[in-house]
C-alpha cells in the first residue's frame, strides 16, 4: 500500500524509551591488508586525493573478512546523436568508502572511436571530477566527435573501459551498542549533504515527513537514532512491494542499467524495484534528520554469480557509515521482528565482502549526465524525448531529422567483469 497509509500491526518503540544492554569493551581496528602492485607512472596531474586506507573498525561496528576484487567496467554506445557531444564521459568511483577502497595506482581507463583508441591513461590522476558526496570521477574528454546516422544503432561507435582493484569487507554491529547512540545536536559538517534531497530521492516532498510523524506517533526523539532509523526502514519494506528488478536489460538480457523510478514515485504507488525501496529508505531517514545515502555496486551472491546491487547506509555519530539491505530486509520478513534485538542486513552484513561499492547516485550529476537511462555512468543525455529511452525502439533527432529506431541492441550496453582474488591476509 502507499506511504500514506497507515501501518498496523507493528509493534512500535516510539511509546517507550528503549533500554539497550550495557555497551561492551571497544574492539581493536583492523590492520589495512596489503595492496596490489602499483601500476605504471602517471602522465597527468590531478587535484590531490588522499591515499585510501582499510575501514577502521571502533566499539560500534566491525570491518573484518576482506576481499580482494579486479573490476572492468565498459560501456559500449551505439548512438552518438547526444545533446552535447563534447561533454566528456564520466565514471564515478568510490575510493574510500565504509566497507571497501580501492587501491588508486591499478586504476585505468580509455575512451576509443570507431575500435580506435582516443584517449586514456592510468593511476590516480584519471580522477578529476567529484560526484555529489565523497566518490570522485574519471572525466574521459569527447573533443571532435562526430556522429554518422548511417551507422546509429547497428554497430558499437564508442567505448568507455575502465578498470580497478578494490578490497571489501564484511560487516558486523554491537546493536546494544547502537542503540545508546544519543541524537547529535549537529551533524557533522561532512555528512550535511546527506542530509538533502537529491534526483530520485525526494526527500523534502511533503509525503514522507508525514510517514515520518505517523511512524514515530510524533514523538521521533523519544527514541535513539538507531531505532528510529530500524522503525523508519521497516515501514518502507512494509508499505512498498516488489515490482521488477534490479537491473534494467534490453534485448538479448543486454545490460543497459539500473530500473529505478524513485522514492516518491514507489511511496505513491506502494511498489517499486529493489532500487526504489532503497531511495525510499533513505528518503525517510533524511527526512527525520538522518544522514542516508544509496550504494550502487557490483558484486556476487554466493553461487558467484554476478549482478548489480543497491543497497543503503546511514551515519551514526562515533560509529561511522553503517551498511543495510532494504531488499534483504524485505525477503527476510523484517515487518515481524522487534527493533530492540538485532537484525540481520541492518548493520550486520556478511556478504558485504563481495561487494563492489562504485557510487552514492545513479547517474553523476545529479542525474543530468544519464546517456539513456540510469545507469552509473554519463555523458550527454541522448537525443530523444523520452527518458530512459524505451526498451522496443526509441529515437533521436539530428537537426530537422527525427530517427524512429527498431532497436535489435540497445543505445548502450554496459558490460562488467568481476574476479575475485579471494580473501586477503590481513596479519
Amino acid at each position: 500500500m502507499p506511504l500514506i497509509h497507515t501501518i498496523v500491526l507493528l509493534a512500535s518503540a516510539f511509546t517507550q524509551p528503549a533500554t539497550p544492554p550495557a555497551t561492551p569493551p571497544a574492539t581493536p581496528s583492523a590492520t589495512p591488508p596489503p595492496t596490489a602492485p602499483p601500476a605504471t607512472a602517471p602522465t597527468k596531474t590531478a587535484p590531490a586525493i588522499a591515499t585510501p586506507t582499510a575501514p577502521e573498525s571502533n566499539r560500534f561496528i566491525q570491518w573484518d573478512k576482506p576481499r580482494l576484487y579486479d573490476l572492468t567496467f565498459s560501456v559500449d554506445i551505439h548512438s552518438l546523436a547526444v545533446k552535447n557531444p563534447n561533454r566528456p564521459l564520466l565514471m564515478p568511483l568510490i575510493p574510500q568508502g565504509a566497507s571497501s577502497y580501492i587501491n588508486l595506482e591499478t586504476l585505468e581507463s580509455d575512451v576509443q572511436l570507431h575500435g580506435n583508441r582516443l584517449d586514456g591513461g592510468q593511476g590516480p590522476e584519471l580522477l578529476t571530477g567529484r560526484g555529489l558526496f565523497t566518490e570522485r570521477l574519471i572525466e574521459a574528454p569527447t573533443t571532435g566527435i562526430t556522429f554518422d546516422p548511417k551507422i546509429m544503432n547497428l554497430a558499437t561507435q564508442l567505448r568507455f573501459r575502465t578498470f580497478h582493484q578494490a578490497i571489501c569487507y564484511s560487516s558486523t554491529v554491537d546493536d546494544a551498542a547502537m542503540q545508546k547512540i544519543p541524537w547529535p545536536s549537529t551533524w557533522p559538517k561532512n555528512v550535511q549533504n546527506e542530509l538533502k534531497p537529491q534526483a530520485l530521492i525526494e526527500s523534502d516532498n511533503q509525503l514522507f515527513a508525514d510517514a515520518v510523524k505517523e511512524v514515530s506517533q510524533g514523538n521521533l526523539r523519544l527514541v535513539t537514532p538507531w531505532v528510529a532509523a530500524k522503525e523508519l526502514v521497516r515501514y518502507a519494506c512494509v508499505n512498498v512491494q516488489k515490482q521488477g528488478e534490479t537491473t534494467l536489460y534490453g534485448p538479448g538480457r543486454a545490460i543497459r542499467g539500473l530500473d529505478v523510478n524513485g522514492a516518491l514515485a514507489a511511496a505513491t504507488h506502494g511498489a517499486g524495484t529493489p532500487n526504489d525501496l532503497a531511495c525510499v529508505c533513505v528518503a525517510l531517514l533524511r527526512a527525520a534528520g538522518i544522514p542516508s545515502r544509496v550504494v550502487i555496486g557490483r558484486g556476487e551472491d554466493r553461487r558467484g554469480r554476478k549482478r548489480l546491487l543497491v543497497w543503503a547506509e546511514l551515519f551514526l555519530p562515533e560509529a561511522g557509515w553503517i551498511p543495510f539491505d532494504p531488499d534483504e530486509l524485505r525477503r527476510k520478513g523484517v515487518r515481524h521482528w522487534n527493533v530492540l534485538t538485532k537484525w540481520a542486513e541492518f548493520g550486520t552484513m556478511s556478504d558485504l565482502n563481495r561487494r563492489v561499492p562504485l557510487a552514492y547516485a545513479f547517474a553523476p550529476d545529479n542525474g543530468d549526465a544519464a546517456y539513456d537511462c540510469f545507469a552509473l555512468w554519463g555523458w550527454s543525455r541522448l537525443a530523444s524525448p523520452t527518458f530512459p529511452v524505451p526498451i522496443s525502439q526509441w529515437e533521436s533527432r539530428i537537426g530537422d531529422q527525427r530517427f524512429r529506431v527498431n532497436a535489435w541492441n540497445t543505445p548502450s550496453v554496459l558490460l562488467f567483469e568481476l574476479v575475485s582474488r579471494g580473501r586477503v591476509n590481513e596479519n
